[in-house]
């Protein structure tokens, strides 16, 4: 696949980057229309971390193939697979390990960062790194394994689901036409979502809750165990333009109050700890 020539700020960001020094990993997710726009760019404005843009817009083949065979590496597949230079991963001890999470850490800065993420970042003082992919429920055991020599934190942000609701409903991006069918799939995706999240808990992969609206980023930096580099305050969701946005008729209440007081939904808020308020 050919590539375009790297913008020349990041080509002296990347020209001194050590992925091997990166003391931590985050990984922020959720469901759309979550927060996790404005979290990623809030942990964006600390000096000592570098967040990606969405895991899932990797656009370099190699680099996919290589996150792609690493999954499979730890799926416990019986095949064994080698890198562009006849190196293969099975068997791999502390040191190789470490290789492979710099390498793909190095692959995805160059696969899909926005240029103009590394104005004003300095690779030498960069010792956090971390990008968004929004299923983190559905990956969270191939983040967890792949970046396991570092210190991996999985942040699942959650907010009200009602207000997730009206607010993927009106975005541009979303085709469904009939409430009672959209309405439908999101409680899909939450019954998915929780299950996964349960899951996880019980092979002890644990996914800090961050919830929009309610916790500040002082919470969740405590919990990353992160020193406070930023302002103080809640994190809010609505950072997209109206021109994302449909021309749709609201979504009737009939079909609102059937989904917030669905098995799933009031499942969901207990578990997140939740109110039902919008």
């Amino acid at each position: 696949m050919e590539t375009k020539p790297l913008d020349p700020v990041k080509r002296a960001f990347l020209g001194s980057f050590d992925a091997s020094a990166i003391s931590k990993v985050v990984i922020v997710g959720g469901l759309p229309r979550s927060g996790t726009t404005s979290l990623d760019a809030t942990l964006h404005a600390r000096s000592d971390t570098f967040m990606c843009d969405e895991f899932h817009e990797l656009r370099r083949l190699e680099t996919r193939r290589f996150f792609n065979r690493l999954q499979h590496y730890h799926a416990g597949e019986s095949r064994h697979w080698q890198d562009s230079e006849g190196r293969t991963w099975r068997g791999m001890g502390p040191d190789d390990y470490r290789l492979a999470a710099a390498h793909s850490l190095t692959q995805t800065l160059l696969s899909f960062s926005d240029p103009k993420k590394f104005r004003g970042k300095h690779s030498a003082e960069v010792d956090v790194f971390g990008f968004k992919h929004p299923r983190i429920e559905v990956g969270a055991m191939m983040f967890h394994n792949m970046f396991s020599p570092v210190q991996v934190h999985l942040v699942y942000v959650a907010r009200e689901p009602v207000s997730v609701l009206r607010s993927i409903w009106e975005m541009s991006w979303t085709a469904e036409t009939d409430p009672a069918v959209f309405e439908e799939s999101i409680q899909r995706d939450y019954a998915q979502s929780l299950q996964h999240l349960q899951s996880l808990e019980g092979r002890g992969v644990h996914c800090h809750v961050f919830r929009t609206g309610l916790d500040t980023i002082d919470d969740l930096l405590g919990c990353l165990e992160l020193d406070r580099q930023v302002e103080s305050g809640e994190i809010f969701s609505d950072t997209w333009p109206s021109e994302r946005r449909r021309s749709v008729e609201p979504i009737p209440d009939d079909i609102v109050e059937r989904f917030s007081n669905s098995e799933t939904v009031v499942a969901f808020r207990q578990a997140m700890a939740l109110s039902a308020t919008e």
